[in-house]
């Protein structure tokens, strides 16, 4: 079990950013990796958001409700596309992909918009050799991996204020080495399990100027401040050869802010951004006590609360505890076409501090200025009513270490995803 193991958890002591330091104190680290290459670009941030992120509602279920469900139904599929491999500069046998499919229903008559979703994770470890005891021959070889199957389920209500709720029930497999040979042992190498993650976000207007309905066609400023909160991971113990030994799921707390303002148009039964620009800061703690009891055995125990998070503090005095992961971005959204971001992602206890960038193309904000310009453009033309009501988009991003030579250097991700409205 040592060689594929060793490389797993060397891999995931960078990958997660630190998050854990002993192999013993959690275990599926591989939940702890942000799917999302549009938080990614901002240093991570993903727990509240400024817009609709399908690959976000990993790291907070509340955010498939952000889904924008003007009409009855709407239907999203992304899908990882093409990486450097992770961790480029340690190994090249490491890959990560993610693919999402969500469907959003708004229930008549009332306020209330419905969204459930699957997403796939799968942790490609690559293939090792299996030797004999008593020779260098290679007798067969085991491929490394894990898998998440996640179901998302989120609600939100809208009156002047957004409110979304959200919850994520997670099957993974984590199949790190081959079964032993010591049938005295009861596991096989091999662990599975569920987990759970809940989550929630609120986001309020501060400046809405204007009554569209006695304005055909307007410039409106916009302002608005969202807050969230999730804990993911939430489950039993996980084993894969002895039960005495099993080791705690990733438990973990965020909170965020994200302030998003700009200048949108109005006009022809929609509105879209022409300029807008999005704050993000978020912080994170493991919720996992690893201690040495009176006995001088090792215990681990599960934090309640937020751990070591003091939000208000954390935010706005900057007095961050060694132990929390503070990351901030800030992105530029030009006409819904083109976002560009930037971000820092810093842990103080691992000593991993790495800023980020990354952009997206849409295709939506292109045909909404079409239509802007010339609504004529719909009439009779089903094709271009049906890009009017999609959005076909690309997602990049890279990680940059300020420690020339770190593992992360040369780290990147693309993604593909489309949207569509009925």
């Amino acid at each position: 079990m040592s060689k594929s193991k060793n490389t797993f958890y060397t891999a995931l002591l960078f990958l997660t950013t630190s998050l854990v330091f002993g192999q013993s104190e959690a275990t599926v680290q591989f939940l702890l990796i942000n799917p999302s290459n549009v938080a990614m670009g901002k240093g991570g941030t993903s727990v509240v958001n400024a817009y609709y992120d399908p690959a976000s509602v990993l790291f907070n279920p509340a955010n498939i409700a952000d889904m924008d469900i003007n009409n009855r139904f709407s239907v999203v599929g992304q899908s990882h596309l093409k990486s450097s491999g992770w961790l480029p500069q340690l190994t090249s046998d490491l890959s990560y992909t993610s693919l999402t499919n969500q469907y959003g229903l708004k229930i008549p008559n009332t306020r209330l918009k419905l969204a459930t979703g699957y997403s796939l994770i799968h942790f490609d470890l690559d293939k090792q050799d299996i030797y004999a005891e008593d020779s260098p021959i290679p007798i067969a070889t085991f491929h490394s991996k894990e898998d998440a199957h996640v179901f998302t389920l989120g609600m939100n209500y809208e009156y002047y204020i957004k409110l979304n709720v959200g919850f994520n029930a997670k099957k993974f497999t984590s199949k790190l080495a081959p079964a032993l040979s010591d049938t005295s042992q009861a596991g096989d190498g091999s662990a599975s399990g569920w987990g759970y993650d809940w989550g929630y976000t609120i986001k309020a207007p501060l400046i809405d100027w204007y009554d569209f309905k006695q304005h055909s066609k307007i410039i409106k400023p916009f302002l608005s401040l969202g807050y969230g909160f999730s804990k993911s991971n939430i489950g039993d113990k996980v084993t894969y050869i002895d039960e005495s030994q099993a080791d705690p799921q990733p438990r973990i707390a965020r909170q965020g802010l994200n302030l998003f303002g700009g200048v949108k148009i109005s006009g022809n039964g929609f509105d879209f951004d022409i300029l807008s620009i999005n704050y993000s800061r978020e912080l994170s703690d493991l919720l996992i006590n690893r201690y040495t009891d009176s006995n001088d055995e090792i215990q681990i125990e599960y934090e309640g609360g937020n751990g070591n998070i003091n939000f208000w503090d954390n935010i706005f005095n900057k007095n961050i505890h060694m132990k929390v992961i503070s990351e901030r971005g800030i992105e530029v959204n030009f006409i819904e076409t083109l976002m560009v971001r930037t971000g820092k992602h810093k842990d103080i206890r691992g000593r991993v501090i790495y800023d980020t960038f990354g952009y997206s193309f849409h295709s939506v904000g292109a045909f909404k200025l079409l239509n802007f310009i010339d609504s004529d453009l719909t009439q009779n033309n089903s094709l271009y009513s049906f890009l009017l009501n999609s959005d076909f988009y690309f997602d990049y991003y890279k990680l940059e270490p300020i420690n020339c030579g770190h593992p992360l250097d040369d780290t990147w991700h693309t993604s593909l995803g489309v949207i569509i409205h009925f």
